[in-house]
């Protein structure tokens, strides 16, 4: 731990340098300090365009032929055997929304229990 305290101590300082360098720049030349940020992201930009279109855009353009073929060939199969889109011919309704039958109010009479074994029978 203790090799490492004074080269934390040398970053902090440093951290702390460029945040000072950084606010008397922006307060004593904002417009050359706007300027330069301007041009140094345009650079990075630039920079990474040129590698992209470069290095990584003819990487995956055989797995994205194989994957419009392949949408093709569904769009084309669905179309000859006349199926329509499962999404759109069903009406869904939401479960909170579903009318519920609320029972009937009823009041319980008590009676002669004796005659419910005469009832007819459906």
């Amino acid at each position: 731990m203790e090799k490492r305290r004074p080269l934390r101590f040398f970053i902090y300082t440093l951290f702390a340098l460029a945040l000072l360098g950084l606010v008397t720049n922006l307060t004593t030349n904002t417009s050359t300090f706007l300027r330069s940020v301007f041009i140094f992201v345009g650079i990075g930009a630039t920079i990474y365009l040129i590698r992209y279109f470069l290095f990584f855009r003819h990487q995956n353009t055989d797995e994205l032929k194989k994957y419009r073929r392949a949408a093709k060939a569904s769009q084309r199969r669905r179309l000859k055997t006349g199926h329509k889109s499962t999404t759109t011919t069903k009406k869904m309704i939401p479960i909170s929304k579903k009318r519920t039958t609320m029972p009937p109010h009823l009041r319980v009479i008590d009676g002669k229990k004796s005659n419910r074994k005469g009832r007819a029978s459906l």
